[in-house]
């Protein structure tokens, strides 16, 4: 789901930083922004980074959600691992990702419809959608780009 070539990619909830680390080492992306909201997962991250030499290519925020993140010509903004509640709350806050330049990839622990809901309302287009089965549960994750025109009218 993450465009090749992306210049800048977010990664909020980053957590132990696997995508990045994946991303970076396979070149699918030239610079990550490692965001979590507690310190003890953002260390985790900074030590995996630092273990595949990926630390000039990499920076790392300790903010709730994009709070604390500076509004940049990003690429991509992936929210995966987290619930749909959080994720909403993230881009009510964040403004600046109602941007049809900005590519988001949502991928929610919870809630899914209400995810669904809150993008169709907000003139966010679902570009893409991933159905994944692991250990027994199902994972959706959704490619979205903010649009100009009303959503709403698919969820009837």
């Amino acid at each position: 789901m993450v465009n090749y070539g992306t210049k800048l990619l977010i990664d909020v909830g980053t957590d132990h930083a696997y995508l990045p680390i994946y991303l970076l080492k396979n070149n699918l992306v030239d610079f990550v922004f490692a965001v979590d909201r507690l310190e003890g997962p953002l260390l985790n991250a900074k030590k995996n980074i630092e273990k595949y030499w990926l630390q000039e290519r990499t920076k790392f925020f300790l903010s709730d959600g994009l709070e604390s993140v500076p509004p940049q010509d990003f690429g991509m903004v992936v929210m995966a691992g987290i619930g749909a509640e959080n994720i909403v709350n993230i881009i009510k806050k964040a403004n600046w990702l109602k941007n049809s330049k900005i590519t988001l990839i949502l991928q929610p622990m919870t809630k899914e419809e209400f995810l669904r809901e809150f993008l169709a309302k907000n003139f966010f287009k679902i570009l893409e959608e991933k159905v994944v089965l692991d250990t027994g549960k199902v994972y959706v994750a959704f490619k979205v780009k903010f649009s100009s025109q009303d959503q709403s009218y698919l969820l009837n």
